[in-house]
């Protein structure tokens, strides 16, 4: 096995020719074998720094593609997933995909609320409830997003929250999408209803 370094295997014909030089001065030696050891040798050399340049090379471009990986970390950071809806009471992130929940709670059948957009006006806007065969989950932090448990309730840019609608069992759920695409935005509805019963009595001093 020839040495990995081309100066060691230099070194290494030098001393081979020098060998065959003497040798062949006292035995009269064949040069050919000598000449055909240098050719060898000389391949080797070669291939061996072919190598080393192709090592470098790959080196090289490994760098640079790690160089760039990291500057496009730096410069892309991660999409925050906040919401578009304004005036909630509480807002909660969803664990499922890291989206934000608006929550309004309600006080009894007149606390209607008004839910407007950042970023208003809009091309078009589409504010959905949830209905049919799905259930509404007021406990739940994340929402229903199965299209099909959605109906339309209205186009216009701001919505109305109409407390007298809204069941203090279930709450309602809903959601927005504007301009006919991207994202859809939810919120829940919760509504709390108190019914204070209380007994007159007059009560006459002495």
């Amino acid at each position: 096995m020839f040495p990995k370094s081309p100066r060691h295997i230099l070194y290494a014909i030098l001393l081979l020719l020098f060998s065959a030089v003497c040798t062949s001065a006292i035995a009269n030696y064949d040069y050919n074998f000598v000449v055909g050891i240098s050719e060898v040798l000389e391949k080797v050399v070669s291939t061996e720094e072919r190598s080393s340049e192709t090592e470098v090379s790959k080196t090289s471009k490994t760098s640079i593609v790690l160089e760039e990986q990291k500057s496009l970390n730096v410069s892309s950071p991660m999409p925050m997933f906040t919401t578009i809806i304004q005036g909630a009471d509480e807002e909660v992130a969803c664990t499922n995909d890291g989206s934000t929940i608006a929550r309004f709670n309600l006080c009894g059948d007149s606390d209607d609320r008004v839910v407007s957009l950042s970023g208003a006006p809009f091309g078009s806007v589409s504010w959905e409830i949830l209905g049919g065969s799905c259930s509404a989950d007021i406990n739940e932090d994340c929402p229903e997003t199965e299209n099909s448990c959605y109906t339309q309730v209205s186009t216009a840019q701001n919505f109305t929250i109409d407390a007298s609608t809204v069941s203090s069992t279930t709450g309602g759920e809903f959601r927005v999408r504007v301009n006919g695409s991207g994202p859809y935005y939810y919120f829940k509805v919760k509504k709390s209803t108190i019914t204070q019963t209380f007994v007159k009595q007059d009560y006459i001093c002495d």
